[in-house]
Formats: C-alpha cells, structure tokens, sequence
C-alpha cells in the first residue's frame, strides 16, 4: 500500500524547474522605483545603499525553455529606474471569457532599494510586500 502511494505521488508531483538571478543597478538619488507589469510574489525592502538590488526567481512545472521567455529589464530613464517584466500566457481552461489568462509560471521579486525612493508598482497578479521605504 505505502509503495503504491508513493508511486502516485511521484507522478503527480513533476519536476520544478528553476532560475535565479541578482542584480545591482544604479539608482538616482531621489529617483523613483517604478515597476511595470510584474506578477507574482513582489518584496520590496528600504535599505542604507545608494544602489538598487534585484532578485527574481523563476520556476515553473513545464520546461526549462518555458523560464527562458520570461524577460525582466531594467533602463534608466532620467530619475526613474523603470523595471518591465514581460511573459507568455495562455487562455484560460475553461474559457469564461477571452480575456481570462494564465500564467505557466512562478515568479519572485525581492528588491532592495534606498528608503527614501519612491515607488510606483503596477502589479498584474500576486502578492505585494513593501518594508521601510
């Protein structure tokens, strides 16, 4: 009986797939934090640098080649540090409109910025955490 539970749950379970990347950027001094289209779940914490600090990670059921078409970029642009999070998506199953989507994706964001930024988030889907700014 344990072996026959156990061989279920290894099929059901997959393989999680993942990749995490950090990054540090320089930020203006009095410069906004502005974040455009992310998804998922989003940390942002004040901190003592005069810098910007950018971890995500990304992790998925699929296939590895699935992480590659999540893109997230950063440009300067004057005295805002603009962060773009581009994905793929899908409809939705079962279809309750055409507008419904899915994401075939898991993606974190934990970003350390000076305490005195300010933001501006447009976040798609998933939770917001913000501390100290």
């Amino acid at each position: 009986m344990n072996r026959r539970v156990a061989v279920i749950a290894l099929l059901t379970a997959g393989v999680l797939f993942g990749d995490s990347k950090t990054e540090k950027v320089d930020f203006p001094a009095g410069g906004t934090l502005r974040l455009e289209h992310s998804v998922g779940e989003l940390s942002i914490e004040g901190w003592d640098q005069p810098n910007v600090e950018i971890t995500t990670t990304k992790s998925t059921f699929a296939q590895t080649r699935d992480l590659d078409r999540i893109q997230i970029s950063t440009k300067l642009q004057g005295n805002e540090l603009v962060i773009t999070t581009q994905y793929p998506s899908h409809l939705a199953f079962p279809f309750v409109t055409t507008l419904d989507r899915v994401e075939n994706f898991n993606l974190e964001y934990h970003i350390k910025v000076p305490r005195k930024a300010k933001l501006v988030v447009h976040h798609t889907d998933g939770e917001v955490h913000i501390s100290d700014v």
